[in-house]
Formats: C-alpha cells, structure tokens, sequence
C-alpha cells in the first residue's frame, strides 16, 4: 500500500470535526459529508455509522500494517550502515515513520470528536476508543524508535 493514500486518509480523519459525518464517493474513497441535505443525501447514497467506521477501520488498518512493514525493515537494525543506497533507504524509512507518527497523532483528533459526535451510540465509541488505542499503540512504537536512535 502506497504510504501517500495512508497519509491522505489520516488527514481526512484528522479534519473531522465534533458533529462530521463521512461520505464514500464512488470511485471508494471518502471524505467528510459536506453536501445539503446531508440526511437524505445519506440515506439515497446509503452512507452511514458502519460505512463510516469501517471505512476508518480499514485505514487504522492499512497504517498499522505500514508502521509494522517499516518497524521489521532490516536496516533499522543494522548497526553499521556502509554505503550510500543503505544510508538513503535509512533515511526514507525514518523519514515515512516521522510522517505516520503525525499522521496518527492528528488522526487521533479526529477520532476523538466522532466519539464527542456519537456519545449516545456506545457501540460505537467503543469501536472508536479501540481504534484510537491501536493508533496510540502504533505512535508510542515510532517514538521507542527515535529515541533509540536520539531523533
């Protein structure tokens, strides 16, 4: 999975503001519904709670598997680096963790006003709640790593 539309769904999270609701478009992404008529328009389109979540669930997904595919790379173990291809894949590697992290750090906002939007729906802001502790989990994993290695 190409880190880009990762980055591009974390910030379309992260934009969800208290009262948001999410839209698929028809191409499979999706975006925050700011159409008129929102309610009808949701209803026709049939967008709702459980597309909306497992669209986020898909991307916390996604991103989990990205941090953990980048967390295993062999050369975030090597402790001598020789040569230049090695020194810029270290480089690239750190460079797309540091995106993930704030990625999943502005995400987590997001998460937290679909739970402030959804407070009567518990179902619902339990799934949320264990979302946001994978993403937590996930950042708290990137920053071990760039403290082991002073960043």
């Amino acid at each position: 999975m190409c880190i880009d539309k990762i980055l591009i769904e974390l910030n379309i999270i992260s934009n969800i503001a208290s009262g948001d609701k999410l839209m698929r478009h028809l191409d499979g992404t999706y975006a925050i519904d700011n159409r008129y008529f929102k309610g009808l328009r949701r209803i026709y389109t049939g967008d709702n709670r459980a597309t909306g979540l497992n669209d986020i669930e898909n991307t916390i997904n996604k991103t989990t598997e990205k941090v953990n595919d980048l967390l295993g790379l062999e050369v975030l173990r090597s402790k001598n680096l020789s040569g230049q291809k090695e020194i810029e894949h270290f480089d690239e590697v750190i460079t797309n963790l540091k995106m993930l992290k704030k990625g999943i750090v502005n995400a987590s906002i997001g998460l937290d006003n679909l739970i402030e939007t959804y407070t009567q729906d518990s179902y619902v802001i339990g799934r949320l709640t264990v979302m946001r502790e994978r993403m937590e989990q996930k950042s708290n994993k990137i920053e071990k790593l760039f403290e082991e290695f002073s960043y």
